[in-house]
């Protein structure tokens, strides 16, 4: 996506280790090594550092990240890990039935849902894996009363253990590009992020992965139809 390159640099300074996304991570990873991919796509990879962590854990690694300085950065941070490619996941230059598994972490609300699902589901083999976790309107929920205690609690001994973190995230949350982007690029609903999914993919599994006031990180495990 075009809009990161101005904050790409602003970006990769605050997110440079894929542990520090301490909700989504480990529940990725899980599913990674249980289902043992051969190939794999990250689909917006943005500085690499997924596909950093994922080297060891898959054979055949691609990525595309349409923003040209993102994708900078992430050629100097993956070298040799995975093949890389300046691409949109609304035009992905695979041919059919390429992946066994498909993730987009992070990524889906920049995406054009109907032509990227589309794409999606060409390069995915039969009864490949989409794997799709983002960030999704939330309102407040008396009954999530539990996941807001711990989600809070988390993220606040997050930051106890890595104040370094805590800053340059503070940093990056008053640059003005990067706050111009997340107004553009508001998030989106998860009914309506379903709605589209379910056009192409059969939804296995959703996890409620973390939960705010104001917004929720949602994973959705999905199977080609």
């Amino acid at each position: 996506m075009a809009a990161y390159d101005t904050v790409a640099s602003a970006y990769s300074r605050v997110f440079g280790d894929i542990s520090l996304r301490c909700f989504e991570w480990p529940w990725l990873k899980k599913l990674i090594l249980d289902r043992s991919p051969h190939s794999l796509l990250d689909l917006g990879c943005g500085n690499g550092y997924l596909v950093k962590a994922l080297k060891t854990m898959v054979p055949d690694l691609y990525a595309v990240e349409p923003s040209a300085t993102m994708f900078r950065i992430a050629q100097e941070q993956i070298g040799e890990s995975a093949v890389l490619y300046q691409a949109s996941a609304e035009k992905l230059p695979f041919t059919n039935d390429f992946f066994d598994m498909i993730v987009s972490l992070l990524s889906f609300r920049y995406m054009n849902w109907e032509t990227s699902l589309s794409e999606i589901q060409r390069v995915l083999k039969p009864e490949g894996t989409l794997i799709l976790i983002d960030l999704f309107n939330a309102r407040f929920n008396p009954f999530k009363l539990g996941k807001y205690v711990l989600t809070w609690a988390k993220v606040r001994l997050q930051y106890a253990d890595n104040k370094e973190y805590r800053r340059k995230l503070l940093e990056l949350s008053h640059n003005k590009d990067w706050q111009k982007l997340t107004k553009e690029y508001p998030k989106r609903e998860l009914k309506d992020a379903k709605q589209a999914v379910q056009e192409w993919f059969l939804v296995k599994k959703e996890k409620l992965l973390c939960q705010s006031i104001r917004g929720k990180t949602v994973g959705l495990v999905c199977k080609k139809q």
